[in-house]
């Protein structure tokens, strides 16, 4: 006779999430990875958990643990043979190759996203596939993506703002200081939640590469000066 649990999916999720926030979290998905690699769900669950780690822990063995998910997960082909779920595994591990530094990595693994899929008209997959192009020093193709991501109605103000960030910087480093211009005024103009300690309306946030220095603000009046 089959019994069924009282402990609903909601309620097991809930406690995984706890059990992998505490300090060592990153040792314990380590530890249990090769535990989740029997479905595209499970698979798509550790994935979510190991790129949604803030960049703070980067020195904490991040980067090492997104590599070996992509190891891992490529050799479980088969888990991408599961329709909707293995488009959303896909997009986990786009997210989890740039964290890795691997920006060819995340082209890889967006070709694996079906053609019909609305992933792909997605703004998260717009953000990652532009990113992974300006690293790769394909910026002519990045551009159009990154405007995707500001026109996306699933885009939030904040993703909205570092897509128009990205595209300052790349239509300067494409010579377009017109365009580039436009994008910081944009950026500097649109409206959203006030976010403490990230500057005023009047200055520009950029965000970079640097664990010691995350980001930094542009005074938009200068910019102006410049640019003119």
């Amino acid at each position: 006779m089959l019994f069924r649990s009282n402990i609903t999916r909601e309620t097991l999720l809930h406690s995984l999430g706890y059990l992998y926030r505490n300090e060592n979290r990153i040792a314990m998905l380590g530890r249990d990875l090769d535990q989740f690699f029997d479905t595209a769900p499970h698979a798509l669950y550790v994935s979510d958990v190991i790129t949604s780690i803030g960049a703070q822990n980067s020195q904490s063995g991040i980067h090492q643990l997104a590599a070996n998910l992509v190891t891992k997960l490529e050799a479980r082909r088969d888990l991408f043979r599961e329709g909707a779920q293995a488009d959303a595994l896909a997009l986990a591990l786009m997210r989890s190759a740039l964290r890795e530094g691997d920006p060819e990595g995340v082209l890889r693994f967006a070709e694996r996203v079906s053609p019909s899929s609305s992933v792909r008209l997605g703004s998260e997959y717009a953000w990652l596939t532009g990113s992974a192009l300006t690293l790769t020093g394909r910026r002519t193709e990045s551009a159009p993506l990154f405007e995707r991501v500001v026109a996306s109605a699933d885009a939030s103000a904040l993703d909205k703002k570092s897509a128009l960030s990205a595209l300052t910087s790349t239509y300067g480093e494409m010579g377009q200081p017109v365009d580039a211009l436009h994008a910081a005024i944009r950026q500097a103009t649109l409206e959203e939640e006030p976010l403490t300690g990230h500057g005023s309306p009047d200055m520009l946030y950029f965000e970079t590469n640097d664990d010691e220095h995350p980001f930094y603000f542009l005074d938009l009046a200068y910019l102006l000066d410049v640019q003119l």
